[in-house]
């Protein structure tokens, strides 16, 4: 129940964010977002604990807020690689498929968004896809030939945007 609630919050707050200020290049949309971002989701992480299904959704909106914020996302590039690397890093990970998606889902909104600026992230999001594809490998779960087609393929955008200036 918290966590259609906390949902339905960030939910709320964005559409409200987007009627607000319906300019694209408005500065205080971006600021709200930003806000939101950092103080809901960022900050939500710190007391998810061992919830799956909170921290499922607090992706989903990470993937939603950094497409709405674009490039203003990448201030906040070094949390949220911090939190892929938490949860990509679980050892567990595998057992919460829906929670590994919505974090592949993330790291792809990310990247896509924040491109310009993720090399200087590259190798401990490395570190992390490593980790979740030998977890990934090593457990024999259902769904793993496409956890692993998704893995390669942020990895081959990492390595492309690595090389650009």
């Amino acid at each position: 129940m918290l966590d259609t609630v906390a949902a339905g919050n960030v939910q709320v707050l964005g559409t409200l964010t987007r009627t607000s200020t319906a300019d694209t290049g408005n500065r205080p949309r971006a600021e709200q977002l930003d806000a939101m971002l950092r103080n809901g989701v960022v900050r939500g992480f710190a007391f998810v604990g061992g919830g799956a299904r909170i921290a499922e959704e607090l992706m989903r909106q990470i993937s939603a807020l950094v497409a709405d914020m674009g490039v203003y996302a990448v201030r906040h590039l070094g949390d949220l690689v911090q939190i892929f690397g938490t949860v990509l890093g679980d050892p567990f990970v595998v057992l919460a498929q829906d929670l590994l998606d919505a974090t592949l889902d993330a790291v792809e909104a990310v990247i896509g968004v924040c491109w310009v600026r993720i090399r200087g992230y590259v190798p401990e999001m490395l570190k992390s896809i490593m980790s979740c594809y030998g977890t990934v490998c090593g457990g024999g779960e259902k769904g793993e030939a496409e956890v692993v087609y998704r893995l390669k393929k942020i990895t081959c955008w990492k390595w492309q945007f690595n090389g650009r200036t």
